[in-house]
């Protein structure tokens, strides 16, 4: 099951989120602040993400999953980005992140352009993944400046 994040999920999700910060799925590390600040402005109703928590047929957290909403000119609109998932250890393989794109791609068919992600050139399994749901490599190689103090330089 797949439902919006609420102010109960605060615990679970920080943890999971401290949990994929902690993997080698991420080149850059954020702080716990950062990780609390950003589900503050998912509570807060932010335009720029939203937060789903991934539950097992138990009712108990899975995993989540950030969606952040961005425009462009070369999408022709708006594009939603699907900024993070995660999906505890235990979870892996059981079919959520298939689950959960297949939610994205229903909810926003008609509201959005195109739906974007990013991933590791060396998690073969999440490439399988995306590519059997239809998403195709985009040949770009992404540059980033970070102007906020709360961003770690970490690589």
């Amino acid at each position: 099951m797949i439902r919006p994040m609420n102010p109960g999920d605060r615990q679970a999700y920080i943890s999971m989120a401290a949990a994929f910060y902690a993997s080698d799925a991420v080149i850059r590390k954020v702080t716990v602040q950062v990780v609390e600040s950003v589900f503050d402005d998912i509570m807060a109703g932010s335009p720029h993400i939203e937060g789903y928590m991934l539950m097992d047929e138990a009712g108990a957290g899975a995993g989540y999953a950030l969606l952040a909403h961005s425009f462009s000119q070369e999408a022709g609109g708006r594009v939603l980005w699907v900024d993070e998932i995660y999906i505890r250890p235990q979870y892996r393989g059981q079919g959520l992140a298939k689950e959960l794109l297949s939610f994205v791609k229903e909810h926003y068919a008609g509201k959005v352009k195109r739906i974007r992600l990013d991933v590791e050139a060396d998690n073969e399994k999440a490439i399988a993944l995306y590519e059997k749901m239809g998403f195709v490599p985009l040949n770009y190689q992404q540059m980033i400046i970070d102007l906020s103090s709360t961003a770690s330089h970490d690589q």
